[in-house]
């Protein structure tokens, strides 16, 4: 299995850390990408990273639109270098009532954009509430290698417009969930499109309801996918990692 985003940087995994990749890896799953947040959180996923030989990602998060510093995005632009970052993200918009204003959001998300065309990445992409606006803003971009939107969880027409672009839709564990439409848009996606994440520590399987998410819970996820699609697990799960090494390149595995 390969969880195609989570979040090991962060303070909920500071005291276990060594524990939870060697459940995920007991759990059989083999790849696991480091999201990073912002500079900071994005230098962190590097060294966990080359730590316990898995894969990063580079960006600043669309919450961090009013904070970062012209110095954050050398510092992303410098990670794109090393071997085991494979994509810029999380990055993109976030529109729900409360958060950062629209407008610096967009500002972000282009210079993200354009750092991705440079260096030749695909993206991991953040869209809550902002799915017209975040198409727009991709397709003002020639993005070489497209991307991923990741914990999907909008409409089935929104996923077509997304797919006709060339990008993949992740799941999380919002789709284990009882009565879940999630999983019923999840199950009208083209398997040569679909990726699967944990998105840990946040958006835990309903097996683990209440607890912190993390990568050995991934199973999970498949199971519900494989079941409503009529599928067996192993096959959904070659079919998804080998989705995987397509968009953030083969070469990258297991280095």
């Amino acid at each position: 299995m390969f969880d195609t985003h989570c979040h090991l940087s962060v303070e909920d995994f500071k005291y276990d850390i060594l524990d939870v990749v060697h459940r995920a890896q007991d759990a059989g799953v083999e790849n696991i990408l480091c999201v990073g947040l912002d500079a900071v959180d994005s230098l962190k996923c590097a060294e966990i990273a080359h730590r316990f030989d898995l894969l990063f990602t580079a960006g600043i998060h669309p919450h961090e639109a009013l904070n970062y510093k012209a110095k954050d995005v050398e510092t992303i632009a410098a990670l794109c270098s090393d071997v085991k970052c494979c994509a810029i993200g999380e990055i993109g918009l976030d529109y729900k009532p409360g958060y950062t204003p629209r407008q610096p959001q967009i500002i972000l998300l282009n210079a993200m954009l354009e750092l991705a065309v440079e260096k030749q990445k695909p993206v991991v992409l953040h869209n809550r509430m902002a799915g017209k606006d975040l198409l727009e803003a991709v397709d003002r971009f020639n993005l070489v290698r497209k991307g991923v939107f990741h914990c999907f969880s909008e409409d089935l027409t929104f996923a077509e417009q997304v797919i006709a672009r060339g990008f993949y839709i992740s799941f999380t564990g919002n789709v284990t969930h009882p009565k879940s439409r999630t999983l019923e848009i999840a199950a009208q996606i083209p398997l040569g499109s679909l990726l699967v994440e944990t998105d840990a520590p946040y958006q835990t399987p309903q097996p683990h309801h209440g607890r912190r998410n993390e990568p050995a819970y991934l199973v999970h996820t498949l199971e519900s996918l494989a079941h409503r699609c009529s599928l067996d697990i192993d096959e959904l799960t070659r079919l998804t990692v080998k989705n995987s090494m397509h968009l953030f390149g083969a070469d990258n595995f297991n280095k």
